[in-house]
């Protein structure tokens, strides 16, 4: 509730002195009771309703200056408060932290940014035209689909590592956090799911083209696929090749060929990759032979619950493109 005016303050007063009981005021002005009584007390105690003095300092901006900062704030979300600060028309010396704080208080908090693929609109038009088509196919033909995809692995990852450490001790090597160069040597590696919670994963050469695709295809795709099967892939230029496609279809793959560009959300491997990264960053790794041996013995040890439940999230993840009209989702 807000600041009740001097005008209602003393309405409050004189109902109550010619007889009305608090809970009876309360009701009348839509006033909580509690406020009544604090009124009537202050009004007894001390012979006036104005405000008492208080202690702390008063606040420094007026509410336009806050409205103004959050105005700029809004409009420009990725600004930091030092940036908001300078652009921020205010005579008064303002501190960081105050600047801060307001924006907290408004419900502007500073946060990393999701990282999201990008979405033109045609590609925003095309992932919401492929869900509505796909919406209404049922769960079986879903649970028919084999998921797969590449993932990349580097041998020192670049992510955050929390140390807890005493004072002064930052850049000991034991609280330290070992970098090379673009994450130094790396192990790319593919992958592929189904339903039923199995799945394959095969260590892929150095550089991925058509032909060492169809190579991968070989040696994880065909002893894992069956006739009643459907083939999911992404449009990477090695998967679309005209000689990859020819391998399909002698192959006799079936292929979910009109797959969405941009859409990691719509492919459930995805999630599969970013848990296995969690289990294999917890293990020592000192070299890529090493590194691949681990990423297969926790490819293999996921739940096949957890791959289940992937592949029921499907329908839900259609959904939430086509409410989002085709942009990004919480996928």
């Amino acid at each position: 509730m807000g600041k009740i005016s001097m005008l209602i303050r003393e309405d409050i007063i004189e109902r109550i002195r010619n007889g009305f009981s608090q809970s009876a005021v309360a009701r009348e002005l839509n006033i909580s009771r509690f406020g009544v009584q604090s009124i009537w007390k202050k009004y007894v105690m001390s012979g006036h309703v104005n405000d008492l003095s208080r202690s702390g300092r008063p606040r420094v901006l007026d509410e336009r200056s806050t409205r103004q900062l959050i105005r700029l704030s809004k409009k420009n979300p990725k600004a930091t408060a030092p940036e908001l600060k300078m652009e921020w028309e205010t005579n008064r010396n303002i501190s960081m932290s105050t600047v801060k704080r307001i924006l907290r208080r408004h419900g502007l908090f500073g946060r990393i940014a999701a990282k999201k693929p990008l979405l033109t609109r045609k590609h925003v038009m095309r992932r919401k035209r492929w869900c509505s088509d796909y919406m209404n196919l049922g769960q079986s033909f879903w649970d028919s689909v084999i998921f797969t995809d590449e993932c990349r692995f580097e041998l020192y990852p670049r992510t955050r590592e929390y140390v807890r450490r005493p004072t002064k001790t930052k850049y000991l090597e034991r609280y330290t956090t070992k970098t090379v160069k673009h994450g130094g040597k790396s192990l790319m590696v593919w992958g592929a799911i189904k339903s039923d919670g199995s799945r394959t994963i095969i260590r892929c050469p150095g550089i991925l083209n058509s032909v060492t695709y169809q190579d991968v295809l070989r040696s994880g795709l065909l002893p894992f696929y069956e006739s009643t099967n459907v083939f999911q892939q992404d449009g990477a230029p090695c998967h679309t090749a005209a000689s990859t496609i020819s391998f399909l279809e002698k192959e006799r793959i079936c292929l979910l060929s009109d797959w969405p560009a941009q859409s990691p959300d719509l492919n459930i491997i995805e999630s599969l990759w970013s848990k296995l990264k969690s289990r294999v960053c917890k293990r020592k790794t000192s070299n890529i032979d090493d590194l691949w041996n681990i990423c297969e013995d926790e490819w293999y040890a996921i739940p096949n619950a957890d791959i289940k439940n992937l592949f029921q999230s499907i329908t839900r993840r259609l959904k939430d493109v086509i409410q989002k009209k085709g942009g990004h989702t919480s996928y």
